[in-house]
């Protein structure tokens, strides 16, 4: 079941709000600074929930000002993206000379690795999704691009992606199993993935033409992980390129195409093995269902990648 932890300013002396609430956001998203317009009438909450390796929130305050800056973005420990969606109201999301107006249901990113600020003008009401960077980067390719730009959540992917952040949310406070939840956070980011995708193709420049297959790459890869026959070839033959244009993109990011492929079976498997509605299935099977095809190979390819062996890592999820 769902862990939600709740913390309010409710409670404490104006006085003391704002900064016990600088601590709160910085504990659960990145280093930030909260400047409310009115300190004597600030109030706020935070509810959150972690999934795996990402944190789930819904934080609701007054008038305010959020800035990451320069100096909080260099003590950063992890890169991570944050997906700002607006559950009500609206917002500002600043970064990289760009600006996102969000209106209900809209959407956008922002990255720890670099100055952005929030600017909330009235009561705000905001889910935001703590996302590793590694855990975008590998299906979007240079996510970046994306930094405060809205993906409206009223139509097309986007409004399939508002509706099941705010399905999810839902869920989770009424007390979703965490191994259902960890599968439903592999379908928001995957549906996440397909969104900027769709945004992306709506760009004309010839840079945005080659990020284009770059990203109907990478979700071909990701949806044929159980594919035995996965490869430059056949990657190639789907998207229209030849198969060395597809090995130079994977040069390009210090990650061959093979590493990539295994180390997204092993994470898969590894999602699998912490699942409770799979208990059910032995290692083997789980394995080959990623199209691994020796279960020694297997075993030893997921030790080097998380330093235990895979019945190990199961009983630890236990």
């Amino acid at each position: 079941m769902a862990n939600i932890q709740s913390i309010s300013t409710e409670s404490l002396p104006p006085q003391r709000r704002a900064a016990f609430w600088n601590e709160a956001v910085c504990e659960t998203f990145t280093q930030l600074e909260a400047r409310p317009y009115d300190p004597l009438q600030f109030n706020a909450s935070l509810q959150r929930v972690d999934v795996g390796d990402l944190t789930l929130a819904r934080a609701l305050s007054r008038p305010s000002l959020l800035r990451h800056s320069e100096t909080r973005a260099r003590r950063a420990e992890e890169q991570v993206y944050l997906l700002h969606l607006q559950a009500n109201g609206d917002s500002i999301n600043i970064q990289d000379g760009r600006e996102a107006v969000l209106r209900t249901g809209d959407f956008t990113l922002c990255n720890s690795a670099r100055p952005y600020a929030l600017r909330f003008d009235s009561l705000n009401d905001m889910l935001v999704l703590r996302i590793p960077a590694a855990c975008l980067e590998s299906r979007v390719a240079r996510p970046a691009d994306f930094t405060a730009v809205c993906i409206p959540g009223d139509r097309g992917v986007g409004l399939l992606v508002s509706q099941l952040v705010r399905t999810w949310w839902s869920s989770c406070v009424a007390g979703l199993d965490r191994g259902l939840s960890e599968r439903v956070a592999t379908s928001v980011l995957d549906l996440l993935a397909t969104a900027l995708c769709a945004e992306q193709s709506t760009r004309v420049c010839a840079e945005t033409m080659g990020n284009a297959k770059r990203l109907r790459i990478q979700h071909y890869i990701e949806s044929h992980l159980a594919d035995g026959e996965l490869g430059a070839h056949a990657i190639a033959a789907a998207v229209g390129v030849t198969p060395r244009y597809v090995h130079r993109l994977f040069e390009e990011t210090g990650e061959t195409l093979g590493q990539r492929i295994l180390r997204r079976r092993l994470e898969c498997c590894a999602q699998r093995l912490r699942d409770p509605a799979l208990q059910g299935l032995s290692i083997t099977q789980i394995a080959f269902d990623l199209a691994f095809t020796d279960s020694s190979y297997f075993g030893r390819c997921f030790k080097r990648q998380f330093g235990t062996t895979p019945g190990d890592y199961r009983r630890q999820m236990d």
